[in-house]
């Protein structure tokens, strides 16, 4: 007999949604039975996803995560190898971080995991299922980090993480000893997973970490809940009080199912109980008011239980495979019609958009006037003149390499007022005065305008002679038509 090996013929069935208190098991040994209807389903998905993956005539298609990147990368084509597409799905994935999530969770998540993968609309092979069902006969559990889950959008790193130790490598837990994932698998007579591209993503590509710990800390919040309704009563009935508060017209005017709820259970425990009559006529606010007080948790806790219930009962994953119903379109066949895969919010059977291909920018409108003769190296776009350069080089909205404006930083809250040069129009300089929380102003423009208006910046400390009505951006100003330096903000 392995280390650890469950003796009990008492089994978890993967067809219904999985019952919380089977969750709490999970932590110890468990039987976890894989029937013929779920291997038939299993089975069954998994020819749909190889018929919509090869097609009719054994030509490639592309299905999200086998044959293509992951996320904002599905544009790009996948590995050519199974093995590597399932090596590049799980490495990536190997950047959790803080101390191991305790083994109760781990294994819950796993169970839940199982039970998803079960229902046959993941395309996955039945052998990822059966030996997920072997693993919980034993204690081996992975050593998954706490850090790192996403939340609804995934628990991609504590899967992964997982996944990897049922393959052999991380580590994992065999009778409360961390140790290699190797040689816990091999003492507990459990051979490694080896997985396909569309195994491994199936076998991360879900919420049953969050789901798990949800669920487990909600059976704790209940059970809290429950204590310190007893412990109401119990003081209640230490200290005499008369259980008036607890009347069920007085609570059904309050209007909230919670105190109903939480005030008929306290009137049960406290039955045959006498008031002391020895009690002010209204008893302290800590004990009159504990209805509507936990009234309220319970119903919060009742909102976490639709959604815990609901998270049981279904599959996450991405894509999913289904048959195509009647009008629905799609190209694979699994002996009894057509079938469509799908991903969060979309249903597809057409090859991915093509790579995005990369090309500079347009050039703002300003870029398109006269002076715009040469192209800014730091930002790879033509623009209207340099901010500091007179004549004109190269221009950025940030810096330029040409004549290293502005200055760094550091130089600029010690920099004494700038002159810029004089403006040609006018006798006067523009001066603008530096800060730490300004950069200094452009300088005039290198030609010459018919007055100080479309050049300047016009704003705090400028001598200019009136405000520049032409803005920082935009074609010249009808007024100045000589003017051609229009600064972007």
């Amino acid at each position: 007999m392995f280390p650890g090996v469950l003796t009990t013929t008492d089994a978890v069935q993967l067809t219904g949604p999985l019952d919380p208190a089977v969750l709490r098991r999970a932590a110890a040994p468990l039987a976890v039975a894989v029937d013929d209807g779920t291997r038939a389903r299993v089975d069954r998905g998994r020819r749909l996803f190889r018929d919509l993956r090869y097609g009719d005539g054994g030509e490639d298609r592309d299905v999200y995560g086998a044959t293509t990147g992951f996320g904002a990368l599905v544009g790009y084509a996948g590995r050519a190898d199974e093995a590597d597409q399932c090596d590049n799905t799980l490495a990536h994935l190997g950047a959790g971080q803080g101390p191991d999530l305790p083994h109760v969770i781990v294994r819950a998540s796993l169970l839940l995991r199982t039970r998803s993968l079960a229902q046959g609309f993941s395309g996955v092979s039945a052998e990822v299922v059966e030996r997920l069902a072997a693993m919980f006969a034993t204690t081996f559990s992975p050593a998954v980090p706490r850090y790192g889950s996403v939340g609804a959008s995934g628990d991609l790193i504590p899967l992964a993480y997982a996944t990897q130790a049922l393959r052999g490598r991380g580590y994992a837990y065999l009778d409360g000893r961390r140790l290699p994932a190797a040689e816990a698998l091999a003492v507990a007579g459990l051979r490694p997973l080896a997985l396909d591209g569309r195994d491994a993503l199936a076998l991360v590509n879900g919420t049953s970490v969050t789901t798990a710990a949800t669920a487990l800390a909600r059976d704790a919040v209940r059970a809290a809940h429950r204590a310190l309704t007893d412990l109401t009563c119990l003081l209640t009935d230490l200290l005499g009080c008369d259980p008036g508060f607890l009347d069920a017209d007085l609570l059904r005017a309050y209007g909230h199912a919670g105190a109903v709820d939480v005030g008929a259970r306290m009137r049960r425990t406290l039955t045959g109980v006498t008031p002391s009559g020895t009690r002010p006529l209204q008893e302290p606010y800590s004990i009159r008011c504990a209805p509507q007080l936990l009234g309220a948790a319970e119903d919060a806790l009742r909102y976490v239980d639709g959604v815990v219930t609901a998270d049981l009962g279904g599959i996450s994953d991405n894509p999913l495979f289904f048959r195509a119903d009647a009008g629905a379109e799609g190209t694979g066949t699994d002996g009894t019609g057509t079938g469509r895969w799908c991903t969060a919010g979309t249903s597809s059977v057409s090859p991915p958009p093509s790579p995005p291909t990369c090309s500079p920018p347009s050039p703002p409108s300003w870029a398109t006037s006269p002076s715009a003769s040469s192209t800014c190296w730091w930002t790879r776009r033509a623009t209207a003149g340099c901010r500091r350069c007179s004549p004109p080089r190269r221009a950025c909205s940030t810096a330029c390499r040409a004549c290293s404006w502005p200055p760094p930083r550091s130089s600029r809250r010690s920099a004494a007022p700038r002159r810029r040069p004089a403006c040609r129009a006018c006798p006067r300089t523009c001066t603008t005065r530096t800060s730490s929380r300004s950069a200094p102003r452009p300088p005039c423009a290198p030609t010459t305008p018919p007055d100080c208006s479309a050049c300047c910046a016009g704003r705090s400390r400028s001598v200019c002679a009136r405000p520049c009505t032409s803005g920082r951006a935009g074609p010249p100003h009808p007024a100045a038509p000589n003017c051609s330096t229009n600064w972007p903000s």
